[in-house]
């Protein structure tokens, strides 16, 4: 015991008297800030105490982590039923292990034992409770197209025929969009996986939650953390109570306790039927953190991911065409010095907009990001205003939203339609709820026309998670390709389209006629007043339509949907009437027009992402630093 006590001691000085040059770490869990003391995680293990008769299992930088590793997408808070109620660490830990368990064999083999038994203990956990919860009930019955999800598609889909080559399958139903950003390495880390911590300690399950996995955890369920205020206007630092409510149906509440400690509590409220779950991938933890922080990821290798800066200065050099090019940066912003403090499996290595005078620089690689986010998880509910209008320059090919989301929504009616008993788009699409939907189109106009309409996060993210299940759904469609193959050959297009998209926008925006043209429209009623920030700089109506020849989908074979009467509130070119024209298309799309689709939806996230504000100049909302947040809080 003397020996271990000697072990301990002289590690925790060691700590004390290291010079600590780098304030930043990847896991803020080994921050002497945030911890009094410390150990490497297989002392830890061979030093708990016999009272830590539990397993192991991740801690919530470990699930953090993980999520940037594609092991998971947001989808996984879905999973987390307490209608209504409080969500506990077991169901988080719960809902963590299902992820794991629909990995292949393979790749839970490389994870560490700990984590296999984690697996293992959270299944039978589980499982006593499903069936102490069914003891002397009925079964529950699964809706009956779910339940024939695997048995019931058409043959074509499935690609049963005898014909055809098992190597181009094409029975899945969605092909994922959650995957890791490129990677110059080419394979994945598991460094989260020996990121544990004991599942309960004498007898509890209480863990102690540090500010960076504080903030993390609110970014990636989409909550903004405030501050209560008192009477006078001014927050209580000394016992402020932190709240929030997200993009899950989950709200955040921080209270402090009696020992001078804050209790974190996550609850779920009840979701309407249109805010409830599509089937398709979710966003990446990874996207969630970078582009609330401004930085839009492009490559990763071993120790770092390389990402862009995306600031005010970069759009503008983006709309004047400048000389640009990209440098390793050593940024000391506070978005930078944000976004490093969080937990993370790799650092953060940051690209900046620098001027050039060699007459091959480009803006390609500012592109290549931004094409790549509908394909790695980078649909997420809230990002910095500067990169949400940077991405809605680039992509709306300089022509304004107009009825766009009214028209998205009308092509996910219309591919739900195609296969109605896969219940894909959630419940909202469901035949009994077409009501509902009329309701939603009401909303969705009021939005496009109405400068002071506003809606709730929640909405917006179910909305974006719809859409994403859209483009996965459309390119599961695509006849005798893989998986694989048809993200390539989508993704190309895409790069190829927004390569276009950019053009145009640069010509509309040089354009004086068009800026006249552009004042006009400005005077008439626009979206919701959250993008308004955006609209007055990049929504520029055009007097010809795109020139990207992949703008022109297949001459359709039959009318599906009729349009309605065009309004005069909008120019008669716009992206909404890019749509129609998709609408009246057979499906399925060919591969450049789902690419058209992959980038009017680029532009739909921007008009329904939370804007976070970094600089004065900015508008949306401002995000409490780390340091703002209490220093002792604990979660059960």
């Amino acid at each position: 015991m003397a020996v271990v006590s000697r072990i301990a001691w002289t590690h925790h000085k060691s700590l004390k008297d290291s010079n600590y040059a780098n304030e930043h770490t990847v896991d803020m869990n080994h921050d002497p800030k945030y911890s009094s003391f410390q150990f490497d995680n297989s002392w830890k293990r061979k030093l708990s105490t016999k009272q830590n008769k539990g397993h192991w299992v991740p801690t919530l930088s470990g699930m953090i982590k993980a999520g940037d590793e594609a092991v998971y997408s947001s989808s996984l808070f879905h999973q987390l039923v307490a209608l209504p109620g409080e969500i506990t660490l077991q169901m988080l830990n719960n809902a963590f292990a299902e992820e794991l368990k629909k990995k292949p064999a393979a790749a839970r083999a490389e994870l560490s034992q700990d984590i296999a038994k984690f697996i293992s203990a959270t299944t039978h956990t589980r499982s006593r409770r499903r069936s102490r919860e069914s003891f002397g009930q009925e079964p529950k019955q699964e809706p009956a197209g779910r339940h024939r999800s695997r048995s019931s598609i058409d043959i074509l889909e499935r690609g049963l025929s005898r014909s055809t080559s098992r190597s181009k399958k094409s029975n899945d139903i969605l092909v994922g969009t959650c995957n890791p950003v490129p990677s110059s390495q080419g394979k994945a880390i598991n460094s989260w996986a020996h990121d544990l911590r004991p599942g309960s300690l004498d007898g509890k399950s209480n863990i102690i939650v540090t500010p960076p996995e504080l903030a993390a955890l609110a970014i990636t369920l989409g909550i903004q953390p405030e501050f209560m205020h008192d009477l006078s206007g001014q927050t209580e630092r000394k016992n402020p109570v932190v709240h929030g409510n997200g993009a899950f149906g989950i709200s955040m509440h921080a209270v402090p306790t009696v020992d001078e400690r804050y209790q974190i509590t996550l609850t779920q409220f009840k979701r309407k039927i249109s805010q409830l779950p599509a089937r398709g991938s979710g966003f990446s933890t990874l996207y969630a953190k970078h582009l609330a922080s401004g930085s839009l990821p492009f490559l990763q290798d071993e120790r770092a991911v390389n990402s862009i800066l995306v600031t005010g200065e970069t759009l503008h050099a983006l709309k004047e065409g400048s000389s640009v090019h990209f440098e390793p940066s050593l940024s000391d912003s506070k978005a930078a010095n944000f976004l490093q403090s969080l937990p993370s499996s790799r650092q953060s290595r940051f690209f900046a907009l620098a001027p050039s005078t060699n007459s091959n620089s480009s803006t390609s690689l500012l592109l290549h990001a931004i094409t790549a986010m509908p394909f790695s998880g980078g649909l997420v509910p809230i990002a910095s205003a500067p990169l949400v209008d940077t991405v809605q320059f680039v992509t709306s090919a300089g022509l304004p939203a107009a009825r766009l989301l009214q028209r998205l929504d009308a092509l996910v009616d219309k591919v739900n339609r195609h296969s109605p008993h896969l219940q894909l788009f959630g419940p909202l699409f469901d035949d009994e709820n077409a009501g509902l939907r009329v309701r939603v189109d009401e909303r969705l106009n009021k939005l496009a026309t109405d400068p002071t309409a506003s809606e709730p996060i929640i909405d917006k993210a179910a909305r974006m998670h719809r859409y994403t299940t859209l483009l996965e759904r459309l390119m599961a469609l695509v006849p005798d390709t893989t998986p694989a193959e048809v993200l390539i050959a989508v993704r190309e297009a895409l790069q190829r389209d927004i390569e276009h998209s950019y053009q145009d926008a640069r010509a509309a925006h040089n354009n004086p006629d068009i800026a006249t043209t552009m004042a006009e429209f400005m005077s008439l009623p626009r979206r919701c007043h959250l993008s308004n920030p955006a609209s007055t700089t990049t929504s520029i109506p055009t007097l010809s339509p795109v020139s990207s020849p992949s703008c022109s989908p297949t001459t359709p074979k039959s009318g599906t949907w009729s349009p309605r009467r065009s309004s005069t509130t909008f120019p008669p070119h716009n992206l909404g009437k890019q749509v129609e024209s998709i609408l009246k298309a057979s499906l399925p799309l060919s591969v450049e027009t789902i690419a058209v689709v992959a980038r009017l939806v680029l532009v739909a996230w921007t008009l329904s992402v939370e804007r976070v504000a970094w600089e004065d100049s900015d508008e949306g909302v401002r995000l409490p630093a780390v340091e703002e947040l209490p220093e002792v809080m604990a979660m059960r």
